[in-house]
C-alpha cells in the first residue's frame, strides 16, 4: 500500500508544466470554490463590491494558506520546491469540499464561514478541542473536516517520503497549527491591537467581532456590514501576501530574488513611492482629512505603496524585455542578458506584478486602480514596439512625466474627499509635469553608449554627457527657484535657491 501510495504522490510531484500554469490553476480553483458558494446560496443578491471584496479575500487568503502550505510540505517530505508545489497544488482542490460537506450535515448552506472569534482564553481551549462547539457558524463542519484531511495527508505524505513517524507528526501538527491561526486571525489581531491599551485577559471575540464585522469607513467611503470583514481582511492579507512570497522567494530561489532586487531601481522606488504620497499630502491640503490613522488605514496606504511599487516593477520588466540590445552594453547584469531569470518565468514575474498593482489598489479604490493600469498603458508604449516611444526625446520624457503625474494623482485621489482631482489647483500638475519632463532625462546618463547603439535618441545622446548635465543641472536650479512662486510661498525663496 505504501508503494502504491508513493506511486501517486511522485506522479503528482513530477507534473509537467510551468509557474503561469500553477497561477492560472490555483486561480480556477479559488473561483470553482467561490462558485460552489455561491451556487449553493442560489446566487442571492450580491452588490458588485461585495463580489469584488469577496472574491479578492478569498484569493489573497488562499494563497497565503497555500504558500505556507508549501513550507510544511517542505518541511515533511525534503522534497524540492517544485515538486512539493505541485503537491500542495493538487491538494488543494479540497477547498471545493467545505460547502458540499455543509449542505450534507446541516441540510442547508452554513450561514457564516471562515473564521472564529473568541479571548485569548477561549482560543488556547479550542486550539485543544479542535475548534468551538457552534460548528453551524464560524468553522463548520465542513471547515473542519477539510482542516482534518488536510492533517492527515500532510502527515502521511512526510511519512511516506521520509519514513519517519516523528516528522510526520510534527508536519501533521503544524498544518493543524497554521490553518487554526489562519482561522482566527481576526482575534489574534485584535489581541494585538488591543492587548497594549487593556492587556491580553481582558480582551473578548465581541472585540474581534466589532473590529471586523462592524462597518467602517475607508478614506471617507462608507463600506457595509456584509463587506466590512471582507474588506478588513484582504487588506490584512494584501500585505502578509507580498511579505510571505518575498520571504519564500530568498529562501528557496535566492539567485533570482537578489537578481529582481537589483534590477529594481531603488531611486525609482523611492520616487514613486514619493509621488503617492505627496498626492495624498497636497489631497490632505486642498480636501482637508477623511480618515484616522488606525491599524486599517495605515494597512491601506501600505497596500497602495505596495500597488504602486508592483506597477513600477511591471514596467521595468516591459522595458527589458525590449532593452535587450542596449542592456547587452550597458548593464549586462539585469536578469535577461545574464540569464539570470528563464525568460518564461520573467515574462510571467512581470504579469503578476501587473495584476498585483491592480488588485490591491482595487481593494481601496476602483479609480487608483484604474490610474495604475493607464499608468501601465504609457509604459508599454513608451517601452514596447512598433510604438516604443523612448526613441524620440520630447515624446519620450513627456511620457514618462504623464506616468508619473498619474502616480501623484493616484495618491491624490485616494486621500481626497471628493475622490477627484477638481479641487486641486491646475498649477501645481503643471508644473508637476514640466518637472518631470526636464529632469527624468537623468536616468538616461548611464545608458548613453547602449542608447545611441539602439538608435534611441536621449538628451545625453543628442548633446552629449557634458552639455546635457549642464542643461539638466541649470534646468533643476531654475525648478527649485521658480517653485516658489507656483506654489505662492515667496518666503521660502532663499532655501529654494540654496538647495537648488
Amino acid at each position: 500500500m505504501q508503494k502504491y501510495l508513493l506511486r501517486i504522490v511522485e506522479k503528482i510531484e513530477d507534473t509537467p508544466g510551468s509557474l503561469s500554469a500553477w497561477i492560472l490553476t490555483f486561480t480556477a480553483i479559488v473561483l470553482g470554490r467561490f462558485g460552489i458558494e455561491k451556487l449553493l446560496t442560489h446566487f442571492e443578491k450580491l452588490s458588485a463590491e461585495g463580489f469584488f471584496l469577496t472574491l479578492s479575500q478569498y484569493f489573497l487568503e488562499f494563497l497565503f494558506v497555500a504558500i505556507l502550505f508549501i513550507f510544511i510540505a517542505r518541511f515533511g517530505s525534503g522534497e524540492t520546491i517544485r515538486r512539493v508545489s505541485w503537491f500542495t497544488l493538487f491538494g488543494f482542490l479540497l477547498i471545493l469540499t467545505p460547502p458540499l460537506f455543509d449542505l450534507l450535515i446541516l441540510h442547508a448552506p452554513a450561514t457564516f464561514t471562515l473564521y472564529e472569534f473568541g479571548s485569548f482564553q477561549e482560543l488556547a481551549h479550542h486550539f485543544f478541542t479542535f475548534f468551538d462547539d457552534t460548528p453551524e457558524i464560524g468553522i463548520t463542519y465542513g471547515i473542519r473536516i477539510e482542516i482534518a484531511i488536510a492533517i492527515v495527508i500532510l502527515g502521511l505524505y512526510s511519512y511516506l517520503k521520509k519514513k519517519s513517524l516523528l516528522r510526520a507528526l510534527a508536519t501533521s501538527f503544524l498544518t493543524y497549527l497554521m490553518l487554526y491561526v489562519v482561522s482566527t486571525l481576526p482575534s489574534w489581531l485584535t489581541l494585538l491591537l488591543l492587548s497594549g491599551d487593556r492587556g491580553w485577559s481582558h480582551v473578548t471575540g465581541n472585540d474581534a467581532v466589532m473590529l471586523f464585522l462592524a462597518p467602517t469607513l475607508l478614506f471617507g467611503e462608507g463600506i457595509s456590514l456584509t463587506n466590512a470583514a471582507h474588506l478588513k481582511m484582504s487588506l490584512v492579507y494584501g500585505a502578509l501576501v507580498p511579505a510571505t512570497i518575498g520571504l519564500f522567494l530568498f529562501l528557496f530561489f535566492r539567485p533570482s530574488f537578489i537578481a529582481l532586487w537589483k534590477n529594481a531601481r531603488f531611486p525609482q522606488l523611492v520616487y514613486h513611492a514619493g509621488l503617492f504620497l505627496l498626492g495624498g499630502v497636497l489631497a490632505l491640503f486642498y480636501t482637508g482629512k477623511n480618515f484616522d490613522f488606525d491599524i486599517f488605514h495605515l494597512i491601506a496606504i501600505l497596500d497602495m505603496l505596495i500597488a504602486v511599487e508592483c506597477a513600477w516593477l511591471a514596467s521595468v520588466i516591459v522595458n527589458d524585455f525590449h532593452d535587450t540590445k542596449i542592456d547587452a552594453l550597458t548593464n549586462a547584469h539585469r536578469p535577461l542578458p545574464a540569464g539570470s531569470i528563464p525568460v518564461p518565468t520573467y515574462k510571467t514575474i512581470g504579469l503578476l506584478f501587473f495584476v498585483a498593482s491592480l488588485l490591491l489598489s482595487a481593494i481601496i479604490s476602483p479609480f487608483a486602480s484604474l490610474l495604475l493600469a493607464l499608468y501601465q498603458g504609457l509604459a508599454w508604449i513608451y517601452s514596447a514596439w512598433p510604438l516604443r516611444l523612448k526613441r524620440f526625446p520630447i515624446v519620450a520624457t513627456a511620457l514618462a512625466a504623464a506616468a508619473s503625474l498619474l502616480v501623484f494623482y493616484t495618491g491624490y485621489t485616494v486621500f481626497a474627499t471628493d475622490k477627484s482631482t477638481e479641487s486641486l489647483p491646475w498649477q501645481i500638475p503643471l508644473f508637476l509635469f514640466i518637472v518631470y519632463a526636464l529632469l527624468l532625462p537623468i536616468k538616461d546618463f548611464k545608458d548613453i553608449e547602449g542608447d545611441r547603439a539602439d538608435g534611441v535618441i536621449t538628451l545625453p545622446v543628442l548633446l552629449g554627457e557634458a552639455w546635457a548635465k549642464r542643461l539638466i543641472g541649470g534646468t533643476l536650479f531654475l525648478l527649485f527657484v521658480s517653485s516658489v512662486f507656483v506654489l505662492n510661498v515667496s518666503r521660502l525663496f532663499i532655501l529654494a535657491a540654496f538647495f537648488g
